[in-house]
């Protein structure tokens, strides 16, 4: 086998590979646009913050424009006490991807409507009620 029918074989296996990683993100981002896409991350949303904030957790829609766009609609949080903690109508977010897999995820921008907070703090104790959450 000569050098340049290698390069030629080896070639041809990257471009086979870039295909098939365009073809991924192609598909992937076709079923993020599908209801049944928008329903299956907003369950596995709710559900790990559910576990993660052992309290209740209400995600009503989700949009996903590309890569860059997040938009939820519909946002409930309980405090441990079981008390409405907080309500957004709608939050927007554009991020950028490039560097998540060194670890990051850049958010450049957060918009929301109808924001609802109730923050409290019983008078002997030194925790506010959204404490459990940056635990």
């Amino acid at each position: 086998m000569s050098l340049a029918s290698a390069l030629k074989k080896t070639g041809k296996w990257i471009l086979r590979i870039i295909a098939v990683l365009i073809l991924l993100l192609a598909v992937t981002w076709g079923l993020l646009q599908t209801q049944w896409g928008k329903n299956k991350v907003k369950s596995i949303a709710v559900g790990y913050l559910k576990k993660k904030l052992k309290t209740e957790v209400a995600i009503q829609g989700i949009t996903i424009d590309w890569f860059t766009h997040l938009k939820l609609t519909g946002i409930y949080l309980e405090d441990q006490q079981k008390k409405k903690l907080g309500y957004i109508g709608s939050l927007e977010t554009r991020y950028d991807l490039r560097n998540i897999l060194s670890g990051s995820l850049t958010i450049s921008e957060i918009t929301t409507d109808s924001l609802y907070l109730r923050l409290s703090r019983e008078r002997n104790d030194t925790l506010f009620n959204f404490s459990f959450i940056s635990k």
